[in-house]
């Protein structure tokens, strides 16, 4: 009997921390997926993005922006700094779902909480440095990379031994990527998956393996 008491009390608890807005909440992607199969490919662009909601009525995405948010009736409203408006509740599921506006319709997303991932991007991957394929891709030549701090990626191939970060940044694809703690995931038209070894290697899951140019 004890034993139950114990764990209903851990449960109570479990959905009292849960039912506040206030936290890290992380976006729960399987989740999301499972409820909406046809956002999937919406899901897998925001899979790492993390919300960090203050008690002091402010809202921070990391490289995304943030604003402020409100009680309302019904659950919650946020306002970005750009003026878009969404609205948020904690539904059972202990999740927070936010609901917004997008060119495909309204879409809700659904978050988890979750420990804040302090480890930056920049003690994963060297920032604003080049990385280089050292074997030659089709009749494009050599691939390159180039992270900024920012979430912004640059991908360039072109026939030069060695490029600087300027020519990538002016020639090259920019597309966005969230670090995970312990990978990095593009976002763009193919979901792309990176490894990092010591900083000066990277490895893709589409079997690219690219190194620091020096």
């Amino acid at each position: 009997m004890a034993g139950r008491s114990v764990l209903i009390l851990v449960s109570i608890f479990s959905f009292l921390n849960a039912s506040t807005i206030v936290g890290n909440w992380l976006f729960d992607n399987s989740f999301a997926i499972k409820r909406h199969q046809e956002y999937r490919s919406v899901y897998n662009s925001l899979d790492g993005m993390q919300i960090i909601i203050s008690k002091d009525g402010s809202y921070k995405i990391p490289n995304k922006g943030g604003g402020k948010w409100m009680r309302v009736a019904n659950g919650y409203r946020l306002l970005s700094a750009s003026g878009k408006t969404m609205s948020a509740s904690i539904i059972p599921a202990a999740k927070l779902q936010i609901i917004q506006k997008t060119s495909r319709g309204i879409i809700s997303l659904y978050f988890k909480k979750s420990a804040l991932k302090e480890r930056g991007v920049g003690s994963y991957i060297y920032l604003d440095r080049v990385y280089k394929q050292k074997k030659l891709i089709y009749d494009n030549g050599y691939l390159y990379y180039l992270f900024l701090s920012n979430g912004t990626f640059f991908s360039y191939a072109s026939p030069k031994e060695s490029v600087n970060k300027e020519e990538i940044k002016s020639k090259g694809d920019r597309l966005k990527y969230s670090f995970l703690g312990d990978k990095i995931v593009m976002r763009g038209p193919f979901r792309v998956t990176i490894k990092a070894h010591n900083r000066e290697i990277i490895t893709t899951s589409q079997g690219d393996t690219l190194y620091l140019q020096q």
